[in-house]
């Protein structure tokens, strides 16, 4: 994604998101900037109509829940709309940033996304949160080095603490 997003750029055309339509399936992809550091989002579904619908819940908790923002807005969002989506979007968020420290971006995809096949689910699509623990432990059972098994429970547990310990 970056290289595609970058590719318009370097030739002066500022481009924040993209769809395609492919036979059995529409993606839209979005990048964002914070800090002028690029998040890319993805956003995929069966047809059009669906996508368009996908892509606009999408939009509602892109901007605060994939780019980090500080603690007292965080707050603040949190009580103002306190939907399941927006959790939802937060632990996906946290579960990459470990991923991301354990295996580094590329690596950190490909887990998630196999994660969420698993669970024959999309990311827009909230579990049950009482599938969340079972969760976590599918996406350490995609890594396939123990070492970064190990520094993504290690990693995980940490921020788990810590949003405990804010709530």
């Amino acid at each position: 994604m970056h290289e595609l997003f970058s590719g318009y750029s370097n030739v002066q055309r500022n481009i924040s998101e993209i769809s395609l339509q492919f036979e059995g399936a529409c993606i839209t992809l979005m990048m964002m900037k914070e800090k002028d550091s690029p998040y890319y989002l993805a956003t995929m579904a069966e047809n059009v109509e669906a996508l368009s619908a996908a892509s606009e819940e999408t939009r509602l908790w892109a901007v605060t829940d994939m780019v980090p923002s500080p603690k007292r807005l965080s707050k603040i969002t949190t009580k103002l709309r306190p939907t399941l989506h927006l959790v939802w979007g937060r632990f996906l968020a946290r579960l990459r940033d470990c991923l991301e420290l354990s295996l580094g971006a590329d690596s950190a995809a490909i887990v998630l996304t196999r994660s969420l096949e698993h669970f024959s689910i999309q990311s827009s699509e909230p579990l049950p949160k009482e599938q969340w623990l079972a969760f976590v432990a599918e996406v350490g059972n995609q890594i396939p080095n123990a070492d970064a098994r190990a520094r993504f429970y290690k990693l995980y547990a940490e921020m788990d603490s810590a949003s405990a310990a804010q709530n």
